[in-house]
């Protein structure tokens, strides 16, 4: 609606703008002596959601693991503005992948709150990624003129996987998929030898064999060497990706260090 100089300012009431709650015009009204631009000023009130108990900001949440939790948010601006959502959420033993919202076109990943006024937006969990050394054993296999040294590390892991009944429909829906990668070395004094490492059902395995097969003499100091490779370096991590929205995360990762 366009005002000339000096006409008084009627602004409508009770707009309706789609996907946000009208709260007034940023004017106190009056006669028009200057080019300007009045802005309505709009808000946005969301319900947030966790499978778990959740913390995020301010935002007092209410409920229980059977139903999940939920929580009042509300942002307020112009209609030009983005309402930008960056909020994160903890919860203890897992690891948020994001906020997602099912507005009628299918799960999407949610960083702003524009258009989403009376939605419920959900977080998405993964359970942190744990794991831990059970033994770790150097054992000097060598025969005659074959000097050998095997390495021996085995552990467990658990975690990286989505948890809650809402944050595997997400998932499912979005096509989140994990990818486990794992690597490891056995040290000296800045030296390392790569290690194969295998794991599965919860279990890590590692095993690295050094050998050399010399003349005596050559070997006797491939033996004193080897032997001194008494540390070791297990990493694992899992990486997801996205096939259906595009979205990447941050892969989870958990390093083990130890001696022999």
């Amino acid at each position: 609606q366009t005002y000339f100089y000096g006409d008084e300012l009627a602004a409508p009431e009770n707009v309706l703008v789609p996907g946000y709650d009208f709260v007034g015009w940023l004017t106190e009204g009056g006669a028009v002596t200057e080019n300007a631009e009045i802005a309505a000023q709009l808000s946005v009130t969301v319900t947030l959601a966790s499978d778990f108990a959740l913390q995020a900001g301010e935002v007092v949440f209410s409920g229980n693991e059977t139903a999940g939790y939920f929580g009042g948010y509300t942002l307020t601006g112009t209609e030009a503005e983005e309402f930008a959502f960056g909020m994160s959420a903890t919860a203890a033993g897992y690891t948020q992948f994001g906020w997602w919202c099912d507005a009628g076109s299918g799960w999407q990943n949610v960083t702003t709150l524009a258009g989403l006024d009376g939605q419920t937006v959900w977080a998405l969990w993964v359970s942190d990624l744990t794991a831990q050394v059970v033994s770790a054993s150097k054992k000097d296999t060598s025969k005659l003129f074959a000097y050998k040294y095997d390495y021996l590390v085995s552990g467990t892991y658990s975690g990286g996987e989505v948890c809650g009944a809402q944050s595997k429909i997400i998932a499912g829906a979005i096509g989140l998929k994990a990818a486990f990668n794992v690597s490891g070395s056995v040290l000296y004094n800045g030296n390392n030898h790569d290690m194969s490492v295998s794991a599965g059902g919860g279990v890590l395995n590692a095993t690295a064999y050094l050998t050399s097969n010399a003349l005596y003499g050559k070997g006797y100091s491939y033996d004193y060497y080897y032997n001194k490779f008494n540390a070791y370096r297990l990493t694992l991590s899992v990486s997801y990706t996205c096939t259906e929205t595009g979205v990447s995360f941050a892969p989870l990762s958990v390093e083990l260090n130890g001696n022999f």
